[in-house]
């Protein structure tokens, strides 16, 4: 990748692998139990979100049976379809926190970072911007259901700073997420 000072361009596929969710039993739905992150789970905020009328729960032997699927504090997630682009919930990136371990349910991506080149946080950073829910907007799929995939994201670029800048980003930010909380 071509060198700025100490900062570089990096796209997705050389970056991050992404992972898509896998389908779970409708029918097994429950009211408590492992959570199941689905669409409406991806908040506005850039953060999980669980209101009760939009939060469903799995028996928790998922955990062991799809152990390869449970989303953790540190994972970045991806909304990969959305009935229109109007909500805004198409290519929503989503950072998991303490308290969101869930499984990954079909239609959602999780982002795994392939080195230490690009924090994970800094990232999910990286995806906020208006300028990647442009570029997801534009290469999405389907006539009335849109849909997102892997190839359409592998080669969009990001600027990666040393670990050093990517971690005075992070700071920053969650700084800015902590004000805005408070009021």
């Amino acid at each position: 990748a071509p060198k700025v000072g100490s900062i570089s361009a990096g796209r997705l596929d050389e970056l991050v692998t992404m992972q898509n969710g896998r389908p779970f039993p409708g029918d097994e739905y429950a009211d408590r139990g492992v959570k199941l992150l689905r669409p409406g789970n991806l908040g506005v905020s850039g953060y999980l979100s669980w209101p009760g009328e939009k939060t469903v729960f799995l028996d928790p032997s998922w955990e062991n049976e799809a152990h390869g699927f449970v989303v953790e504090p540190g994972d970045v997630v991806i909304n990969l379809t959305a009935q229109s682009l109007e909500d805004g919930c198409m290519g929503r990136v989503c950072l998991a926190r303490q308290g969101d371990n869930s499984l990954l349910n079909q239609r959602i991506g999780r982002f795994r970072c392939k080195s230490d080149r690009v924090l994970p946080e800094y990232l999910y950073r990286s995806l906020q911007t208006s300028r990647f829910r442009h570029h997801a907007h534009a290469n999405c799929e389907g006539s009335k259901v849109k849909h997102l995939f892997w190839q359409h994201l592998a080669k969009y670029e990001i600027s990666v700073p040393d670990l050093a800048t990517q971690q005075e980003v992070i700071a920053q930010c969650a700084a800015i997420d902590e004000a805005i909380d408070e009021m």
